[in-house]
């Protein structure tokens, strides 16, 4: 990455994975200075955030907190990595939002359009997956109540934890009808292409 005060920064790792060897990397694209420098408040807030998501070009993160804490209790946001912003795409308990929760376990669309996380309420909906697009618009509901954990696998189908015969089921979700199979039973499923 470039220079940030003249002392070289620091990569975005989450705490519980920095004692850990780094992957070899075989290219890395030479992009100008300005380009990699990231705000410091944005590195602080991901130094302890164990749930984060990058998108699929590597240019924006998704995390569980930032900026919009001084606002809310707690909330969801997009990071800029390039600009070094974010924003708030889900707030809880204040910055208009009088329900208390959390968002956490955000993933990526492969296409970088939408971006899907488990949203936890106290309102009554408890636990369930919102999806909406990066900047926070077009939210809604995906699958059904309970269900957590959603990944991508596709534009149109999303594979999430779900109960299925009293047990947590690897489910995949058809994101336009909502029709549901139910794959194996588990939990925090993984899409690989």
């Amino acid at each position: 990455m470039g220079t940030e005060g003249g002392t070289a920064s620091e990569p975005l790792f989450p705490a519980s994975c920095r004692d850990q060897a780094a992957p070899e990397v075989a290219y890395i694209m030479e992009q100008p200075e300005e380009a990699t420098t990231v705000t410091p408040n944005l590195v602080d807030r991901l130094r302890s955030d164990d749930a984060v998501a990058w998108s699929p070009d590597g240019s924006k993160i998704a995390f569980r907190g930032g900026e919009c804490e001084s606002i809310a209790d707690n909330c969801l946001s997009i990071g800029n990595v390039v600009a070094g912003t974010e924003r708030a795409i889900d707030y809880y308990g204040g910055g208009g939002s009088g329900t208390s929760g959390f968002g956490v376990v955000p993933a990526w669309r492969a296409d970088g359009q939408k971006v899907t996380w488990t949203t936890y309420t106290e309102d009554g909906t408890a636990v369930r997956v919102t999806e909406a697009d990066v900047d926070g618009a077009n939210r809604r509901q995906v699958g059904a109540a309970d269900d957590r954990e959603m990944v991508y696998a596709g534009t149109r189908t999303g594979v999430l934890t779900a109960a299925h015969q009293g047990h947590s089921w690897i489910t995949a979700v058809n994101l336009t009808t909502g029709a549901r199979t139910p794959l194996h039973q588990g939990s925090q499923p993984t899409v690989s292409a």
